[in-house]
């Protein structure tokens, strides 16, 4: 529940604005004076300081400066006569609050209220990732020992010093988000927004309303105005994870943005301009989706500037123990407790192991072992891998899996080795053969062959 702190010197429009807001879920207080305003911030803290200045500057001014002593952080609406208003915006500049001209409608200050609210979230939001940048997203603190990983962020360094659309491919679990903030941070948006939208996790209509945002009642269940990703993403970088999954409908509107720096909120006529750079990353062949009628191509050739492909882990496997190293170590200062060392036999199933989720897998592997093995170092048992997948002591090379003891069909592991591939690359077929380390057209005879069939695929045998 939000809470409101009501200042008015006029008792009759006090009671009336309580009323109103509190039948709206708001928890409203009531200031009296100036001195009661401020022994009651300083003693609760409120999300919104809300006065009624009346026609005097000095007291407008005199509540900008209880606002920023006593809350900075809470939202500032004031309700104010025209004859003022001009020198109010003279202090716009250097302070953040929002005006409502009298005569108003309860629900006009109802959506002031609401749009200011909303652009408090998203600024913390934003404050919280800029404040979180040079741990997570500084490519000078990347772990990168093999040389097509410090190629990548070599690449990515370049593409940081342009403002151009860019494409991150890979599997899942690469790094992809990783490398799209290290981009933005390393650009001169740095300290604009760096806002992340998964275009897989949303239907349509509840991504375009991420996306663009919405007035109250432009859908069922919009009771109130939302500040969309774009808006709030102006001056800094927007970025789309899995854009292979957005539908051909709001590719069209996204193609717009992208073409005219331009939007509509869902519900809305009025035209938001934004500048904002935009990254996509997907771990589908979107020329292929665009081949299949399922991607615009138009849209493709806009955010297909520069391109840069994230490579797997078992294609960079000089960087695993390094990355075992960091998890751990980490890992063993949040809980607060020795760094657990790992066995000979550990590290060659870790180096071993062809690790089809990628850096996601190989986190969350050593997580678990860390907080479930007994002693102070951490066995091949603790790790947890599938069973069926070892390192040749011969050729050093994956094997597959082991034959049981009472024999297999082998047509039947064959299959059952494609779907689980299938299943792990998203069923996207390139992916798939790759995990088999075969080529496309391979699987896809073994795909017929078998009688594999997904819904979305296009063509079934």
């Amino acid at each position: 529940m939000n809470s409101v702190l009501l200042f008015s010197l006029d008792p009759s429009s006090r009671e009336n604005v309580r009323g109103f807001l509190a039948r709206r879920g708001y928890r409203v207080d009531i200031g009296e004076s100036l001195g009661h305003v401020r022994e009651l911030v300083d003693q609760y803290g409120y999300d919104v300081l809300l006065a009624d200045i009346d026609d005097s500057y000095e007291l407008f001014r005199e509540v900008l400066s209880l606002r920023e002593d006593a809350t900075p952080e809470s939202v500032l609406l004031a309700i104010a006569q025209r004859g003022i208003l001009s020198k109010i915006d003279s202090v716009s500049e250097e302070h953040e609050f929002e005006v409502v001209e009298k005569p108003y409608s309860m629900e006009r200050l109802r959506l002031n209220l609401e749009r200011s609210l909303e652009a408090r979230r998203l600024r913390y939001e934003a404050d919280s990732l800029r404040h979180e940048r040079h741990l997570i997203h500084d490519t000078q603190a990347f772990i990168a020992v093999s040389q097509v990983t410090k190629d990548v962020l070599e690449l990515a360094r370049k593409v940081a010093q342009s403002d151009s659309t860019a494409i991150l491919t890979g599997e899942t679990g690469t790094g992809k988000e990783l490398v799209a903030g290290a981009i933005h941070y390393e650009s001169a948006r740095a300290d604009g927004p760096f806002v992340k939208v998964n275009c897989a996790a949303l239907p349509t209509q509840l991504l375009e309303s991420e996306l663009f945002g919405h007035e109250k009642g432009a859908f069922t269940g919009a009771d109130r105005l939302r500040i969309g990703r774009f808006e709030h993403a102006n001056t800094g970088t927007i970025f789309f994870d899995e854009v292979g999954d957005m539908s051909l409908e709001t590719q069209a509107k996204v193609l717009r943005v992208v073409q005219e720096r331009e939007f509509q909120r869902l519900g809305s006529s009025r035209t938001i301009f934004t500048d904002v750079r935009i990254i996509a990353a997907t771990n589908k062949p979107l020329e292929d989706l665009v081949a299949a009628g399922e991607f615009r191509e138009d849209l493709y050739y806009r955010l297909n500037v520069i391109s840069i492909e994230i490579p797997p882990l078992r294609e960079r496997r000089e960087d695993i123990l390094p990355l075992v190293d960091f998890f751990s170590q980490k890992l063993a200062g949040d809980l607060k407790k020795p760094r657990k060392e790992f066995s000979s036999e550990a590290v060659v199933a870790l180096l071993g192991y062809s690790w089809p989720g990628n850096i996601r897998e190989l986190q969350n592997v050593v997580e678990r072992a860390v907080l479930l093995s007994d002693g102070p170092t951490i066995t091949v048992h603790d790790l947890g891998l599938p069973e069926q997948l070892h390192t040749d002591e011969e050729t050093g090379e994956d094997v597959s899996v082991r034959l049981p003891l009472g024999g297999a069909d082998l047509k039947l592991v064959e299959r059952s080795l494609v779907i689980q591939a299938l299943e792990r690359s998203d069923w996207v077929q390139k992916d798939a053969a790759a995990l088999l380390g075969v080529s496309t057209r391979v699987l896809n005879h073994k795909i017929r062959r078998f009688g594999i069939k997904h819904p979305r695929w296009r063509r079934n045998v």
